[in-house]
């Protein structure tokens, strides 16, 4: 088996940080829904503030810490068996985080009831965006192209 060649603290640490950027992203994304749902004569000032503000605040309460701890229990298993296999782009960890977010939703909702089926869309995004922010700073040359050949 290869020796990783990466700190284990650091990778814990990107993993928490992407756990972090995927809560955030989730608490986000609920006013822009709300504000997709309402029409014109629903919509108020005090709405708009209490949805942009009020909304992501009591959201992330409970989407961070649950990002959270996806990052320890699903995600830090699927860099693992990633890192083994070579798979060190961002864009592998944006679709493995999408597929992991979605996954756990799945799991902790009942089969085929309406939470199951309206959590899939609402956690690929942010799932995506955890699972980027945690390879980005994982491997931070992933992105960098070689330099260009002497003309």
């Amino acid at each position: 088996m290869e020796r990783l060649k990466t700190d284990p603290l650091a990778v814990a640490g990107a993993l928490m940080t992407g756990g972090l950027a995927g809560g955030v992203m989730y608490s986000l994304q609920a006013p822009v829904i709300a504000l997709f749902k309402a029409t014109p004569e629903t919509v108020t000032a005090e709405g708009v503030i209490g949805a942009f503000t009020l909304v992501p605040l009591f959201l992330s309460i409970f989407a961070v810490p649950g990002f959270l701890l996806g990052m320890l229990t699903i995600g830090w298993p699927i860099w693992f068996v990633l890192h083994l296999l070579g798979a060190r782009s961002p864009w592998i960890g944006a679709l493995a985080g999408s597929g992991a977010a979605g996954f756990a939703g799945q799991l902790l909702s009942s089969p085929g009831s309406f939470l199951s089926i309206i959590s899939l869309p609402l956690l690929v995004f942010p799932g995506a965006v955890a699972g980027w922010v945690a390879w980005r700073l994982i491997y931070p040359a992933a992105l960098k192209r070689p330099p260009a050949p002497p003309v």
